[in-house]
């Protein structure tokens, strides 16, 4: 366990590196911070503690409230805290040289109609969810953060410290009754990006669905959500930064469409 000196320094750089970047309007504004390679060596909870901690201080320099949840990862889940200054409806206009090149991700979003509390099923989650379409857009706070890139090395604790790398997240355009468990297995999401070239996304069988998810998410959370909690439950897809144009996604199974212009 890091001392508490240790991670009051690691919030001061997370704390400064987030300042930057609320500061920056395009490529050319705010010269960002350096990803500090020693962040990756954070146990897993102090990691949690350092987002926590962090989230305090940046919610009381730039407001937002709890919104939900972010999981991504991969395979080894982690979580972020989705703010209200960062959900965006259907449709909104991203500037992706401000937001530090955002990667893009379609995802199943749940908002939860009940509490969800202790060791629940995924039967418990279908019953209790609404379900609709949409993309996370991750963003890092440090230059060189993507975890996709070539040689990266951001690791899951930076990541975790880091927001969980919790950034803009496009709401689509309606909300349905949560699927069944096994009905859910088959939803999928047609993707157009710039240029006009599709994709059809998945549930990654490696990491599970979206109620597989949110399962993770309710432990890690010492077994309680709260009604009207926004869960981003993993993308369909491999992601990719953003480039200027369009994207859309229409969703299988009646959870809708949702698209944003990058700029």
């Amino acid at each position: 366990m890091t001392n508490d000196a240790d991670l009051n320094a690691w919030v001061d750089r997370l704390t400064s590196a987030y300042d930057v970047l609320e500061a920056r309007t395009d490529a050319a504004t705010g010269d960002l911070n350096d990803f500090p390679p020693a962040l990756n060596d954070l146990a897993i909870d102090d990691a949690y503690r350092v987002q926590e901690l962090t989230l305090e201080r940046l919610r009381s320099a730039y407001g937002g409230t709890p919104r939900g949840y972010k999981v991504g990862g991969g395979a080894s889940l982690m979580r972020g805290t989705l703010l209200d200054t960062k959900l965006l409806p259907s449709g909104a206009h991203v500037n992706v040289a401000a937001n530090n090149v955002p990667l893009v991700e379609p995802e199943i979003l749940l908002r939860t109609t009940a509490d969800l509390s202790g060791d629940v099923s995924t039967s418990d989650i279908a019953g209790s969810v609404e379900m609709g379409a949409g993309f996370e857009l991750p963003i890092g706070r440090f230059r060189n953060w993507h975890p996709t890139a070539p040689g990266a090395v951001v690791a899951l604790p930076a990541m975790a410290a880091d927001n969980g790398l919790a950034g803009l997240l496009v709401l689509g355009d309606s909300w349905r009754p949560g699927l069944d468990p096994e009905e859910l297995t088959q939803v999928t999401a047609e993707v157009r990006f710039p240029g006009g070239q599709t994709e059809t996304g998945r549930a990654n069988p490696k990491v599970g669905t979206a109620y597989d998810t949110t399962q993770w998410l309710i432990r890690s959370l010492n077994y309680s959500l709260p009604k009207g909690s926004i869960i981003a439950t993993g993308t369909l897809l491999p992601a990719r930064p953003a480039t200027p144009g369009e994207y859309s996604a229409r969703f299988s199974h009646d959870l809708g469409e949702v698209r944003f212009t990058a700029a």
